[in-house]
């Protein structure tokens, strides 16, 4: 009978100690995807700036000579 009884609070400080990882994991992946939200519209708007750049640097004659990109030129609205 002893034996059950050791095996049962055995069973529940086990349950006890993964339901405690399980909380510190979901609350690390909640900062985790916290900061990225934060810093996600920042990396965005430096790789739009990076390639705007690029494109103006390949584009042959400079950024005049580069095609409309704007979402009106790509709509063909104004046509």
């Amino acid at each position: 009978m002893e034996a059950a009884a050791a095996e049962q609070q055995q069973q529940l400080r086990s349950e006890q100690c993964l339901d405690g990882c399980a909380g510190k994991l979901i609350r690390a992946n909640h900062r985790l995807m916290g900061a990225y939200v934060a810093l996600m519209p920042s990396i965005v708007q430096r790789r739009s700036a990076r390639l705007e750049d690029s494109a103006e640097h390949t584009a042959p004659g400079g950024p005049e000579a580069a095609p409309d990109s704007s979402p009106a030129g790509l709509s063909g609205a104004g046509t």
